[in-house]
């Protein structure tokens, strides 16, 4: 099977994106490097590695598809499980 692209980003649905952001950092080893919003609508952990690819939380319910730069289109795994596919433009 032939990769579609390369993955830059991967956000992640929440209702509280701090505490869960907070979390990972612990699970993944790096810390966060920044908050957008107030309270913040999302959390971003620094990168693992400069090629690894940005984790991000976000505020849940959202209903707007481009925020802040980005535009990103929300989709599903086999199991329902929610991710969301990020770009900027």
């Amino acid at each position: 099977m032939k990769a579609v692209g390369r993955i830059g980003w991967i956000q992640i649905d929440c209702p509280d994106p701090l505490r869960l952001a907070a979390f990972w950092s612990e699970v993944l080893g790096v810390g966060i490097d920044g908050r957008l919003g107030s309270p913040p609508q999302f959390v971003n952990l620094a990168r693992q590695s400069p090629d690894a690819p940005h984790v991000s939380f976000q505020r849940v319910p959202e209903d707007d598809f481009r925020e802040y730069g980005y535009s990103w289109r929300t989709m599903a795994d086999p199991e329902g499980n929610e991710f969301c596919l990020i770009y900027d433009g």
